[in-house]
This record gives C-alpha cells, sequence and structure tokens, in this order.
C-alpha cells in the first residue's frame, strides 16, 4: 500500500504507527506453565500410534532418558520455553511495514522516524534472522526519508566525506544506526542479514 500511496502514506502515519510499534514490541517467547502443558495435552489427546513420541516427553513431565544430565538439573514446576511463530512472522512484517512506509513515503515519514527508533533498534539483537534482516534494511530508508526531508549540502570534488555535510536529524539518525550495522557486519553469522546490512 505505501508503494501505492507514496508520500501520501503520511495521512495514514498516525493511526497506523502505533499499531506497527506494538506488534515491534511485544514478546513472541513464552514459558509454558504446568496448567498450560496440561491443557495442551488434553488437546492433543492419547498417543493414538502407541508410540512414545520424544517431542512429548518434555511435556508429559513423566520421565524420557534417565542418563541425561539435563533432565536431572531440570525442576519439575518450571514452565518449557515456546516460541510464538505468528507473532514472529508479525514482528517481522511490522518492522519490514515500517521500512516500507519511510522508502515509499519518503521526506513525508521524516516527522515520525524519532518515534520508531527506539522499538527498532530493540530487535538488533533479535534472535530470529529475518527480524534482524528486515531491521537492516528498514534503517536504510529510515536514511533515505531523512535524506530527502533534509537535503544534504553538495559534495565538491577533492573534498573528504564528512558528517557535516548532513543535516542534523540525518546526522542523528546515522548516530542512531551506526553501532548496529557495524554489528551486524562484524557479529551476525546470517549471510542474509550482513547483506540487507550493506
Amino acid at each position: 500500500m505505501a508503494e501505492l500511496m507514496g508520500p501520501e502514506i503520511a495521512l495514514l502515519l498516525p493511526p497506523l504507527l502505533p499499531h506497527l510499534i506494538r506488534a515491534i514490541q511485544q514478546e513472541e517467547c513464552a514459558e509454558l506453565s504446568a496448567d498450560e502443558r496440561a491443557r495442551l495435552l488434553a488437546r492433543l489427546g492419547p498417543d493414538v500410534d502407541g508410540e512414545d513420541d520424544d517431542e512429548l516427553e518434555g511435556l508429559e513431565g513423566d520421565g524420557g532418558d534417565d542418563d541425561d544430565d539435563e533432565d536431572e538439573d531440570d525442576d519439575d514446576d518450571g514452565g518449557l520455553p515456546g516460541v510464538h511463530t505468528a507473532l514472529l512472522d508479525e514482528k517481522a512484517a511490522a518492522v519490514h511495514c515500517v521500512g516500507a512506509c519511510a522508502a515509499y513515503g519518503g521526506a513525508a515519514f521524516a516527522p515520525h522516524i524519532e518515534c520508531v527508533m527506539g522499538p527498532l533498534l530493540g530487535c538488533a539483537d533479535h534472535f530470529h534472522s529475518d527480524v534482524r534482516g528486515a531491521l537492516a534494511r528498514t534503517l536504510s530508508h529510515l536514511l533515505k526519508a531523512c535524506v530527502a526531508a533534509e537535503p544534504a549540502a553538495p559534495w565538491a570534488k577533492g573534498e573528504a566525506p564528512s558528517s557535516a555535510k548532513l543535516g542534523t536529524a540525518s546526522r542523528w539518525l546515522l548516530q542512531r544506526s551506526w553501532r548496529t550495522l557495524i554489528s551486524t557486519f562484524t557479529h551476525d553469522d546470517d549471510k542474509d542479514t550482513v547483506a540487507a546490512a550493506a
């Protein structure tokens, strides 16, 4: 939709951005309590094939391999971690949507950059590469939108590159996102995420 509307997307940003920020900030990891495990097992029903499924041993809480050292360290009251993959996809899509609004909205998105930077940079060390890759692409689009609103001073042949030629908002954004991009280049092991940061 942002691609079709272009700068006119600015009209939709005030009602849209709070929903996107909420989606970016939500937790997709949860811990299953004993009650939730029992409810899940009840929904799954009895083991119809009669085989002892390894995937369900931890949920049932009645054993598993006794020779595993990790089983001895676990207490029975602790919950199992779970990842809500739909929320994970929603978070990656929300980060991408912010980037698309910035890319196609251009200068019209610039007034909203400051309110999205905090939640976006909170995703910098996210465990899933789709979210980190979307963030790297989005940071690029945000900088382009910022420069569109506040053009840099022209470069003259023979001059050394300098951030002083950038506008105040562009310099602020570059300073906030620079560490994230450098960290992606140096520490991220996902090649697509590193390529997105380029």
